[in-house]
């Protein structure tokens, strides 16, 4: 991934957290919940009810990159740091852009 450029999420929720150390929930815990939306519930009962996420199929910025934390610029214009597992590495894509002729 490369600062500046857009990129799309498949089907995975992904969180926003205010810090790169606020990050560190449990992963374990999150490999085991079936679903999307079953991630969705476990964060926000275990968290803050407020927690910002990008939602599958939406977009983002990403703004910085410091190992496997992202800074990123959501769609709905939040601003958060995303941790980026080996495992959930393919749930984001690059969103290419064509110029118009």
């Amino acid at each position: 991934m490369e600062v500046g450029k857009l990129y799309k999420t498949k089907k995975l929720y992904w969180f926003l957290y205010r810090s790169q150390d606020d990050t560190d929930i449990s992963l374990a815990a999150l490999r085991t919940v079936a679903s999307p939306a079953e991630v969705a519930q476990f964060v926000r009962a275990s968290r803050s009810p407020n927690l910002p996420f990008i939602p599958p199929n939406s977009f983002f910025v990403l703004l910085e990159k410091k190992q496997k934390y992202c800074k990123v610029l959501s769609h709905e214009g939040n601003i958060g740091w995303i941790y980026l597992a080996e495992w959930c590495k393919d749930d984001i894509e690059e969103v290419l852009f064509r110029e118009a002729e």
